[in-house]
C-alpha cells in the first residue's frame, strides 16, 4: 500500500508541475500537492467571504428601499387624508377663555392683569420670541408666542394653579407647566445678563450721584433679603424653617437708585443668617477675586467712614455700609463692596 500511495503522489505532482509550469521535480510531489491544496482552500474561503458580503449588501439595499417606500406612502397619505385626534386633542374655543377678552384691554387694564405695560410686554416678546416659537405640524397649530409669554407673566404675578390658568388661556394643564419652564429659561438665557448687572462706568457715576442726593454718599446700591414661602421639603425640613415659623428659601437682591435689580441670589434655606447668605453669594466672591477686596474701583469711592466686616471665618470683605432694621429684616446699603 505504501509504494502505491507514494507513486500516486508522485504522479499527481508530476501532472501539476506540467500543467502549472512550476518546473518542480516529481520527487517533490508531496510539497507541491500540499501547496496546491492550501491555495485551493484560500481561494474557496475568499469566494465564500465575497458571497456573504454580497448577500449582506443586498439585504441592506432591500431594507433601505422598503423603508423609503413606506415613508413615501405615509407622506402621501398624510397629505391626502385628514386626521381627527379626538383622544389627545381637545377643541377649545377661543371665545370661552380669558385670553380672548384680554386682546381688547386698554393699557391700564393690561398692566393690572399682567403687572407690566403693553409696551414692556411687546418688548419682552420681541426679545425672546425666536426662543419660544414652535413649528407648525400636520397634527396641530402651535400656541403662539404672545400667549406663551402671557401665561408665564400671569403665573409670575399671581402664582395661580395650573388648572385655573389652563382654563383662562385655553390650553392644557401640563402645557401650562411646560410653557412656564420654557419661557422662564428663555428669559434667563437672553435677558438676565443684559439687564441684571452691577453698575459700571457712567452708570456707576449716576448711581453714586443719585444715592448722594438721598443722603447716602458713596453708595452703589441697596441690598436686602426676603423669604419666599415653600412647601416643607422631604429632606431636612427643619433647615428651611425661618424664625417666623414657616418654611422658606432666602432671596438676596441688590437694587440701584431706580429700584432696578443689579444682583440676585437665591436658594438658601430660611434658617440661614443674612451674613452667611452674603458670604456665599456671587457678590461676595466677586469682591474676593479682586486684589483690594472691593467690587468697584476704589479710587472712585471715597467714604468718610469705613469698616471691615468679617462675614465668615475664612475671609474678610471690605464694606462701607449703613444698617437699618425694619420688621426684623436687615437691609445693608452697599457703599463700596
Amino acid at each position: 500500500m505504501e509504494p502505491d500511495r507514494e507513486d500516486s503522489s508522485a504522479l499527481t505532482a508530476a501532472l501539476l508541475s506540467s500543467v502549472l509550469s512550476l518546473n518542480v521535480a516529481p520527487v517533490l510531489g508531496d510539497q507541491v500537492f500540499e501547496l496546491y491544496r492550501l491555495q485551493t482552500t484560500l481561494l474557496r474561503r475568499r469566494r465564500l467571504r465575497e458571497m456573504v458580503e454580497r448577500n449582506r449588501r443586498r439585504r441592506q439595499y432591500l431594507r433601505r428601499r422598503r423603508a423609503f417606500v413606506l415613508s413615501s406612502i405615509a407622506a402621501i397619505l398624510s397629505l391626502i387624508t385628514s386626521t381627527s385626534r379626538h383622544i389627545w386633542v381637545r377643541n377649545r374655543s377661543p371665545g370661552q377663555n380669558f385670553w380672548s377678552s384680554a386682546q381688547s384691554f386698554d393699557d391700564e387694564q393690561w398692566k393690572a392683569q399682567f403687572r407690566v405695560s403693553r409696551a414692556t410686554f411687546d418688548y419682552l416678546l420681541e426679545r425672546i420670541e425666536p426662543a419660544i416659537k414652535r413649528r407648525r405640524t400636520n397634527y396641530r397649530v402651535p400656541i403662539e408666542p404672545r400667549r406663551r409669554l402671557a401665561i408665564t407673566l400671569w403665573w409670575f404675578a399671581r402664582s395661580g394653579e395650573y388648572r385655573s390658568i389652563a382654563d383662562m388661556f385655553g390650553v392644557g394643564i401640563a402645557t401650562v407647566c411646560v410653557i412656564v419652564r420654557q419661557v422662564t429659561a428663555a428669559i434667563l438665557d437672553r435677558l438676565y445678563r443684559r439687564f441684571v448687572s452691577l453698575p459700571a462706568g457712567q452708570r456707576l457715576d449716576e448711581t453714586l450721584s443719585a444715592f448722594k442726593d438721598r443722603c447716602y454718599p458713596q453708595c452703589a446700591g441697596a441690598i436686602g433679603r426676603t423669604h419666599i414661602p415653600i412647601a416643607p421639603p422631604r429632606d431636612n425640613p427643619e433647615h428651611y424653617l425661618n424664625r417666623r415659623g414657616w418654611h422658606s428659601v432666602i432671596l438676596q437682591a441688590v437694587v440701584d437708585h431706580d429700584v432696578r435689580f443689579t444682583d440676585v441670589y437665591a436658594g438658601w434655606p430660611g434658617s440661614i443668617s443674612s451674613a452667611s447668605v452674603l458670604c456665599s453669594s456671587d457678590l461676595y466672591l466677586k469682591a474676593e477675586d479682586r486684589p483690594d477686596g472691593y467690587l468697584f474701583p476704589r479710587e472712585e469711592l471715597h467714604s468718610p467712614v469705613g469698616a471691615e466686616v468679617t462675614c465668615c471665618s475664612d475671609g474678610v470683605i471690605k464694606v462701607h455700609f449703613l444698617i437699618n432694621v425694619i420688621n426684623h429684616i436687615v437691609d445693608l446699603l452697599i457703599v463700596s463692596v
